[in-house]
């Protein structure tokens, strides 16, 4: 991965003006957000092999979501997306294998459409019913 870009840059690169205190606390957590992220891409072994390839369809607005953040953070899609998902799924996993009871090593899938709603909404209820933090799913 390369080094940060230096506070010029990144204040040229999103239209931030130097002299703002804003702006110096923008790239003061830019830094932090590359080197948390970065460190999480190494410990979790996202940026050495094996990896496998995967594809994904995402909304527009989550892609377009999804590049400010990797670019901020001076990380390619894939890289952010393999140190986020290494470090959110465990838990995510535990949770939907305690809603359903899932045995351990159960590796069965579902793939879930628009007309999953329903599935979905009740998936939420059973977990914030395990005292999962309801600001999880409202987005607060």
């Amino acid at each position: 991965m390369s080094s940060p870009v230096s506070f010029k840059v990144f204040c040229s690169r999103y239209s931030l003006v130097e002299s703002e205190p804003s702006s110096k606390a923008e790239y003061s957590t830019y830094l932090g957000n590359l080197e948390l992220f970065s460190k999480a891409a190494v410990s979790s072994g996202v940026t050495s092999p094996p990896v496998k390839r995967v594809t994904v369809s995402l909304p527009p607005d989550v892609v377009d979501m999804l590049d400010s953040l990797s670019g901020l953070l001076q990380l390619s899609r894939s890289a952010f997306l393999s140190g986020f998902l290494s470090e959110s799924l465990p838990m995510a996993l535990n949770m939907a294998k305690a809603a359903h009871g899932a045995p351990e090593g159960d590796s069965s899938a579902r793939s879930y459409r628009a007309s999953s709603k329903g599935d979905i909404d009740e998936l939420i209820k059973k977990l914030t019913s395990l005292g999962v933090q309801d600001d999880l799913f409202n987005g607060k």
